[in-house]
C-alpha cells in the first residue's frame, strides 16, 4: 500500500521587529510589513517597531517592506523567529550609501547576519514614477470612509497587487483579505455594507457601496455608491452615485448622478444630472443636465438643460437649454446657444455666436411700427417680434 504523505499544518506565527532609516538609523513610522502570499499586513508604529501575525506552512516566509519615498525592501525570515528582526530601508531622495557589505539570513538564525564585503558597489536608481491609480482615496467619499492607516497602507504599496478568486468583507479592512484587501483585484467581491479593493474583474455587490482603486468591469452594484480609480466596462448601477475616474464603457445608471473623469462609451442615466469631463460616445439623460467637457456623439436628453463644451455631433433635447460651443446637428429647447452650427436649433430662443444676426424695422396695415430680432444660421433661425399701433 502506498506510504502516506505526510500533511504540514498552517501555524500562527508571530514577528517582531524594527524597521530603521540607512541613513539616519532612526525608527520609520507608517512603513507597511507584509506577506505577499497570506495577504498578512501591518504598519509600523512610531519607533519603527512592528508586529505581524502570519498563519503559514512555510518556515521561511518573505517579508516585504514599502513605505513612500523609500526603496522596496525584502526579507526572508526563519521561523519561529527568537529575536526581533531589524531591517533598514532607503530613501529614494538621499545617496546610496555604500556600506561594503552584504546581508545573508541562514536557515539557522532569526535574524540577519552582516559581513563585510569590499565587492559590492551600490547604483543609484532612478525613483520610481508616481502611481496614477489610487485616485479614490482623494474623493470625498474615500476621505470620508477610509481610515487613515488605510490611507497610509494603499499609498506605499502602491505598486503591489495581486489577484484571489473572490472576497467577502463587512466593512473596509474587516473582510477575508484584511488590510491587504485594496491590493487584491478579485473576480467576485460580496460586501456586506461596504468594501475597498483593487478591482473586480467579474462581478461586484455592496450593501452600501463599493470602493475600487483600479478596474472594474462586467457588473457593479451599490446601495448608495460605487467609486473605481481606473476604468469600468460592463454594467454599474448605484441607488445614489457613480464615480469611475478612467473611461466607461456600457451602462451606468444612479438615482442621483454619474462622474466620469474621462471618456464615456455607451448609456449614461441618472435622476439628476450626469458629467463626463472628456468625450461621450453614446447616450446621456437626466432629470436635471447633462454635461460632456470635450466632444460628443449621440444624444442627450435633459430636463433642464445639456451643455457640450466642444463640439456637438448629433441631438440635443432639454426642456430650458442647450448648449454646445460647434453645433453639427440638432438643439431642442426653449433657449438654445451655440458659438457657431452647421446644424439646427429650434426653440423659442435660438442664439449662434457666429452665426445669423439681423434687425428688422417694418410697418403693416395692424402695426405700423415694428421691430424684429433673426438669430439662429442661414439653414434655420427664428425671428422674435414687436409692434406696435400709433394711429387710430
Amino acid at each position: 500500500s502506498p506510504v502516506p504523505v505526510p500533511t504540514v499544518a498552517n501555524i500562527t506565527y508571530i514577528i517582531k521587529g524594527v524597521v530603521k532609516d540607512a541613513g539616519s538609523g532612526l525608527g520609520v513610522s507608517d512603513v507597511s510589513v507584509y506577506e505577499k502570499s497570506k495577504l498578512a499586513a501591518t504598519l509600523t508604529g512610531s519607533d519603527g517597531s512592528f508586529l505581524l501575525k502570519v498563519k503559514t506552512k512555510s518556515t521561511r516566509p518573505v517579508l516585504s517592506i514599502s513605505k513612500e519615498n523609500y526603496y522596496d525592501t525584502s526579507i526572508a525570515v526563519a521561523l519561529p523567529a527568537l529575536q526581533n528582526i531589524l531591517v533598514t530601508i532607503q530613501n529614494i531622495k538621499s545617496d546610496i550609501i555604500d556600506t561594503n557589505t552584504i546581508t545573508i539570513i541562514s536557515p539557522t538564525d532569526s535574524v540577519p547576519i552582516i559581513i563585510p564585503d569590499s565587492t559590492i558597489a551600490f547604483l543609484k536608481t532612478t525613483a520610481p514614477l508616481p502611481d496614477t491609480t489610487g485616485m479614490v482615496e482623494r474623493t470625498r467619499f474615500g476621505k470620508f470612509l477610509l481610515s487613515t492607516k488605510q490611507k497610509i497602507q494603499s499609498l506605499n504599496l502602491s505598486k503591489f497587487y495581486t489577484t484571489r478568486a473572490y472576497q467577502l468583507s463587512f466593512i473596509p479592512g474587516l473582510g477575508t483579505h484584511g488590510r491587504l484587501s485594496p491590493q487584491v483585484e478579485n473576480y467576485i467581491s460580496i460586501n456586506a455594507l461596504g468594501g475597498y479593493t483593487g478591482g473586480t474583474k467579474a462581478f461586484e455587490a455592496g450593501g452600501l457601496f463599493n470602493i475600487n482603486r483600479r478596474n472594474a468591469q462586467y457588473f457593479q452594484a451599490a446601495g448608495l455608491f460605487n467609486i473605481v480609480g481606473g476604468n469600468f466596462n460592463g454594467l454599474q448601477a448605484a441607488g445614489l452615485h457613480n464615480n469611475v475616474l478612467g473611461n466607461v464603457s456600457g451602462f451606468q445608471a444612479a438615482g442621483i448622478s454619474n462622474y466620469n473623469n474621462h471618456n464615456m462609451y455607451g448609456f449614461q442615466a441618472a435622476g439628476i444630472y450626469n458629467h463626463v469631463r472628456d468625450s461621450v460616445k453614446g447616450f446621456q439623460t437626466a432629470g436635471i443636465a447633462n454635461f460632456a467637457g470635450k466632444k460628443f456623439n449621440g444624444f442627450q436628453v435633459a430636463g433642464i438643460g445639456n451643455v457640450t463644451a466642444q463640439t456637438m455631433n448629433g441631438v440635443q433635447v432639454a426642456g430650458i437649454f442647450n448648449y454646445a460651443k460647434k453645433l453639427n446637428g440638432l438643439q431642442v429647447g426653449l433657449v438654445n446657444i451655440s458659438d457657431s452650427s452647421n446644424g439646427y436649433s429650434i426653440g423659442l430662443i435660438n442664439i449662434v455666436k457666429h452665426g445669423y444676426h439681423q434687425l428688422v424695422f417694418s410697418t403693416n396695415e395692424i402695426t405700423n411700427a415694428n421691430i424684429a430680432v433673426k438669430t439662429g444660421n442661414k439653414k434655420l433661425y427664428s425671428i422674435l417680434q414687436a409692434g406696435y399701433n400709433f394711429s387710430n
